[in-house]
């Protein structure tokens, strides 16, 4: 489970294999997220976040 603290900016956020831009929601400073481990995710973002969680964690990057 990774849980993200936006600080400042609008990320907008999506879920899923692929992009779509079209799916993306914008969230206000403030919001708190809780995604659960194996959930597929994507952000386009300026912000400033806070991520924690407990591990192991990784990362794998989707292709724009």
């Amino acid at each position: 489970m990774r849980n993200i603290l936006l600080i400042g900016g609008t990320p907008l956020v999506g879920i899923g294999d692929q992009v779509d831009p079209a799916k993306m929601v914008a969230l206000p400073a403030g919001s708190f997220v809780s995604v659960p481990a194996g959930l597929h995710h994507y952000a386009r973002a300026n912000t400033i976040l806070q991520i924690h969680g407990v591990g192991p964690s990784s990362m794998p990057m989707v292709k724009m």
